[in-house]
């Protein structure tokens, strides 16, 4: 008789995965209006926002925070002790990204194999955004408005998670031969099916993406957002001008931008006025009118963090990047961004150890 309802209960488990939305959810079974489908597009559709600043950074669970070593504008910086590397902090986990190393997984420190999470977590999204574009049309008892607010935003979330994962594990696009070239495995549905993706190719890839944020902009169109932290019709246009340059579509990356400069209420920050570092402002806050959205983790103040006797490993501005902003002092022409973008540490007044030399210091 046991065998027989475990049996019963198994062919009704499995008949029912088709409909995640109205028995197996916890999270949307209950979804009864628009205001539920926001508050399950705040708290899993949206990137997590840290609790505390350790979490945002390579010490907690953030968003894909390698990226911010793996460009050519960066150099590391390593303090050696009697000529042997000595690095006591985890910045130094991320030296196999900076090097572009093909173990880069492994932390050189201790020859750990570091987890990449970034996968689940971002189909995680995925997945409740699906749910969300599938049935937020059923609430008809909710304003046009509303309906039209919350698919654009989960659209355009879903278009540019699909653009995130394609950049960090798939090649780059080249139009020739997208048909052929693999990009990352698409999953456009709510239905839950126990099947192995297949990574679909780059040409549907970006198909899929340039769709969502297309249809993204049309629904948010006159859509004012209470925070910066929500999506509105500015930033989709950006995104997808952004999405056109990589394809190579340069007059559709024109006509784009050209779309979101004669948005109302576009405004770039005066650089002259900006009172800096000097009075605790940094160019990258909430009253920078140039920032109009943004989610996730910030990680930068981590890996660029003041040298002192708790960061013996740490990353820096190449002097190329320093140079592009100098490239105009013999004309005595000052680039603003320099001193709004960048701080200058010098050497002299940092804090170091007696055993340490400036001889050690190397990148």
């Amino acid at each position: 008789m046991k065998r027989y309802l475990i049996l019963i209960f198994c062919v009704l488990l499995f008949n029912s995965c088709g409909k995640f939305l109205e028995e197996f959810s916890q999270d949307l079974a209950y979804a009864e209006s628009c205001t539920d489908l926001d508050e399950i597009l705040i708290g899993n559709g949206y990137m997590e926002q840290p609790l505390y600043f350790a979490e945002a950074g390579v010490y907690g669970n953030g968003y894909y925070p390698y990226i911010h070593v793996m460009d050519d504008d960066v150099a590391m910086t390593i303090f050696r002790k009697d000529g042997s590397i000595d690095v006591i902090n985890n910045v130094a986990s991320f030296k196999n990204f900076y090097d572009w190393s093909d173990q880069l997984t492994i932390n050189p420190k201790t020859d750990e194999e570091w987890e990449d999470k970034d996968w689940e977590k971002i189909y995680s999204h995925i997945a409740y955004l699906n749910v969300i574009i599938a049935h937020v049309k059923k609430f008809t008892h909710d304003s046009v408005e509303v309906r039209n607010r919350i698919e654009g935003e989960a659209r355009f979330l879903r278009g540019a998670y699909y653009y995130l994962l394609i950049n960090l594990y798939a090649n780059p696009y080249v139009k020739e031969t997208a048909s052929s070239d693999m990009g990352v495995p698409l999953n456009l549905t709510e239905d839950i099916v126990d099947e192995y993706y297949k990574r679909n190719s780059m040409e549907e890839c970006y198909r899929v993406i340039v769709e969502d944020l297309k249809s993204a902009a049309d629904k948010l169109k006159g859509v004012t957002q209470p925070t910066i932290y929500r999506v509105n019709e500015l930033a989709v246009r950006i995104l997808l001008s952004r999405v056109y340059l990589y394809m190579g579509e340069w007059q559709f990356a024109l006509d784009e931008c050209q779309k979101a400069l004669a948005l109302e209420g576009v405004e770039l920050m005066d650089l002259k006025s900006f009172p800096g570092r000097e009075e605790d402002r940094y160019v990258l806050d909430v009253q920078n009118p140039e920032i109009v959205f943004t989610q996730g983790y910030n990680a930068t103040p981590v890996f660029y963090n003041d040298i002192d006797n708790f960061m013996l490993c740490s990353f820096t501005c190449s002097e190329d990047l320093i140079s592009l902003y100098n490239c105009f002092d013999d004309q005595e022409v000052k680039d603003l961004r320099l001193n709004a973008f960048l701080k200058l540490v010098k050497m002299s007044s940092i804090r170091l150890p007696k055993w340490w030399k400036k001889s050690t210091i190397v990148s």
